[in-house]
């Protein structure tokens, strides 16, 4: 079995964590955890718990592993199958609740829900696909 490098999930690292701090990584030598918050659709500065867990994971230290390990070519990113995994979970979920909302005759409070899940699943997966991509900026707008 291959060395765990430093930016793979570590034992006990939440999935939800790992997926932003895959997020974290693609962001490049400009990369923050207001960025990562932003990107996924939060506005201002990320959460205090954010910054918790991201000094808790060591994001910082295992991002600069990752960075002095050099750029890989994108067929051979270690990163791909991992942020792959993440958009198929993405649309997965999209799925689901249209699935969902379709079958509805009128909505109520819990429909409410499921459609703001549906808005946070669509903006995660834009930016799980423009980061995937190497796109500096994510414009994502719902009118």
């Amino acid at each position: 079995m291959a060395e765990p490098k430093p930016w793979d999930r570590l034992p006990g690292e939440k999935p939800e964590w790992y997926q932003r701090f895959l997020i974290y990584l693609r962001l490049g030598p400009d990369r923050s955890v207001d960025a990562v918050w932003q990107h996924l659709g939060g506005r201002g500065p990320a959460p205090t718990s954010w910054h918790q867990a991201a000094q808790s994971y060591n994001w910082e230290e295992r991002a600069k592993a990752y960075d002095e390990a050099g750029q890989p070519d994108a067929r051979e990113d270690p990163l791909l199958p991992s942020i792959n995994e993440l958009a198929i979970r993405a649309l997965r979920i999209i799925d689901r609740e249209i699935t969902r909302l379709e079958s509805l005759p009128e909505l109520k409070d819990s429909d409410v829900a499921r459609l703001s899940r549906l808005v946070r699943a669509l903006r995660y997966l834009g930016a799980i696909s423009t980061i995937a991509h190497g796109e500096e900026e994510i414009v994502v707008k719902f009118d």
